[in-house]
C-alpha cells in the first residue's frame, strides 16, 4: 500500500501540464499512464532498496558449534513475512567461515550471510610419557584426548631434549582451525633402555592336516620399561592343509627398538588311522546346515540357529581334556554325542566356518581346570559364544562382549578368564542375546547398535 505522500506525488504528476502541447492543454491519456507507471516502478524500487537496507540484516555471526539461527536473527521487523530459501538444516556450523544465505520475502528475495566464527580455545587432557633416550618424540604422544568443535593440531610449545635420562616438564600447544590456542603440560621420563623384551610360552606345536591354530595362545611378552611391547608373528610359510614341518617366527620389539626373536617348528601330521577325516566333518556340517539355515535369515539369525542346535541336541560330558583332536571332537559333538567344552566349541566352529563366518577358539587362561569357547566375527566385530551345555547356569554366552564375560566372573570366578592380548577385542555393546524360558531358547535383539572398540 502506498503512503499518502506517494499518492500526492502521483496526483501531482497527473496534473502537470504538457509544455509541448500548445495552448497548455493536458497530455493525452496514454502519456499520463506512462508517467504513472514510471512513478510506480520508481516507488517500488525505493521500497525494495529500503527493505534490503533497513529490514534484512546483511549478516549474522554465531560461534562455531552453535545451532543454525532462525529467520528472526536475519529480520528486524515482521520475521513471519520472511522464510529461508537456503536449507539451514544442511549448514555445518562446526566449520568456521562464511555461508551464503538466501531469504524470501513477500515479493522479493534477499541475499545475506551467516558468519561462523571460532573464538573458543581448544581443551585437552595430557598424559605422562615414559620414553627411551635418543628416540624422536611426537607431541601427540602426550595428549590423551582433545575437545573442540573443529579439528585440533598438536605440537610442542618448546621441543623437549631427548639425550639425557631424567624427568622434565613438557608443554603441548593445542591449535584449532580458528587459530585459537591453549597449552597443557605433561611429564616426560627418559630412560636408557637396552634390555630386549622377553617372550614366554612359545613352544613347538603339532597339528593334524586341516586343523586350526591360535598362534598367540599361551604366549606373553614383557619388558623392563615398555608396558606394551609389540609382538609380530611370521607364519607365511605355513600350510595347514599340507603335511610338513614349518618355521614360525615370533618377534617382540620394545619402544627403544630392542628385539627378541624366537622360532618354533610347527609340525603338520597326516590324519592318523581311525581319525575321522575332515571331509566327513564337512559332510556332517552341510547336512545340519541344510536343515536349520535358510537364505532369508540374517547373520545373527543363522548364528542363533547353529547355537541353538548344539545347545538342544548335545548333552554335557565332564571329562579331562587330554586329547584335543579338532576334527574328531567336532564330529562327536555334531553327531549329538555327549560332549565336553572343547568338543562343543569345535562343533560350533565347524558349523559357523562352513556357513561362511570367521571364527577362532578361546582357551581359559592360566587355570588348572580348562575351558574352551568361541569368538565369531559378525558384521566386522568379534563376539563370544559358548555352546557348552550348562542349563543350570544363570548366564548364556551368545554374542557376548569382553565386558559381559568379565562381569560373569563375579558370579563364577575365572570362568571366562583369558589372555586378552592373544585375541581380538569385542565392541562395548552387543546387538543380540539369548534367553532360556520354559525349556526353549529365544533370540533377543537389543535396541542399541554395537559400538566398535576404540
Amino acid at each position: 500500500m502506498l503512503q499518502s505522500a506517494d499518492a500526492e506525488t502521483l496526483q501531482s504528476a497527473a496534473d502537470i501540464p504538457d509544455t509541448n502541447n500548445k495552448g497548455g492543454k493536458r497530455a493525452p491519456a496514454k502519456k499520463r499512464r506512462r508517467r504513472l507507471i514510471a512513478v510506480l516502478v520508481f516507488i517500488l524500487l525505493v521500497n525494495l532498496v529500503l527493505g534490503v537496507v533497513l529490514n534484512v540484516r546483511p549478516y549474522v555471526t554465531i560461534e562455531a558449534g552453535s545451532p543454525a539461527p532462525g529467520i528472526e536473527a536475519f529480520i528486524k521487523n515482521n520475521p513471519k513475512n520472511y522464510s529461508f530459501i537456503t536449507d539451514m538444516s544442511s549448514v555445518d556450523t562446526s566449520r568456521p567461515g562464511p555461508v551464503p544465505v538466501k531469504i524470501k520475502g513477500l515479493i522479493f528475495s534477499y541475499n545475506a550471510e551467516l558468519r561462523i566464527m571460532d573464538t573458543t580455545p581448544p581443551e585437552g587432557t595430557a598424559k605422562d610419557v615414559l620414553w627411551p633416550l635418543n628416540k624422536p618424540l611426537s607431541a601427540d604422544l602426550f595428549v590423551e584426548k582433545t575437545r573442540d568443535v573443529t579439528d585440533v593440531s598438536v605440537s610442542f610449545n618448546k621441543e623437549p631434549q631427548t639425550t639425557s635420562a631424567g624427568v622434565q616438564t613438557v608443554e603441548i600447544l593445542l591449535t584449532d582451525e580458528g587459530e585459537n590456542t591453549s597449552v597443557i603440560t605433561s611429564k616426560l621420563t627418559l630412560v636408557d633402555d637396552r634390555q630386549p623384551p622377553k617372550i614366554e610360552g612359545v613352544q613347538n606345536r603339532t597339528l593334524y592336516v586341516g586343523e586350526n591354530i591360535a598362534y598367540k595362545e599361551g604366549v606373553s611378552v614383557t619388558d623392563d620399561y615398555d608396558p606394551a611391547p609389540k609382538l609380530s608373528i611370521d607364519n607365511s610359510q605355513v600350510d595347514l592343509d599340507k603335511v610338513g614341518n614349518y618355521p614360525v617366527t615370533y618377534t617382540a620389539t620394545d619402544f627403544a627398538g630392542n628385539s627378541t626373536v624366537v622360532s618354533i617348528n610347527l609340525k603338520v601330521d597326516p590324519v592318523p588311522s581311525g581319525y575321522d577325516h575332515i571331509e566327513d566333518l564337512y559332510a556332517l556340517t552341510d547336512e545340519i546346515l541344510a536343515k536349520i539355515i535358510t537364505d532369508d535369515m540374517t547373520d545373527i539369525e543363522k548364528l542363533f540357529a547353529m547355537f541353538k542346535w548344539i545347545r538342544t541336541n548335545v548333552a554335557f560330558m565332564d571329562t579331562r581334556l587330554d586329547q584335543l583332536d579338532y576334527v574328531n571332537e567336532a564330529i562327536r559333538c555334531l553327531k549329538g554325542r555327549p560332549s565336553e567344552c572343547y568338543a562343543c566349541a569345535a562343533g560350533f566352529m565347524a558349523l559357523v566356518e562352513r556357513a561362511g563366518f570367521e571364527s577362532m577358539m578361546v582357551k581359559r587362561y592360566n587355570t588348572y581346570v580348562k575351558h574352551y569357547w568361541n569368538l565369531v566375527k559378525v558384521d566386522g566385530n568379534w563376539y563370544h559364544f559358548d555352546t557348552t551345555p550348562q542349563l543350570a547356569r544363570l548366564y548364556i554366552c551368545f554374542m557376548a562382549t569382553d565386558d559381559e564375560v568379565a562381569a560373569f566372573e563375579s558370579y563364577e570366578r575365572n570362568y571366562y578368564r583369558f589372555d586378552h592380548d592373544a585375541y581380538p577385542a569385542t565392541p562395548k555393546t552387543s546387538p543380540a542375546s539369548v534367553e532360556y524360558r520354559g525349556g526353549q531358547f529365544y533370540l533377543v535383539m537389543e535396541e542399541h547398535p554395537a559400538e566398535p572398540e576404540t
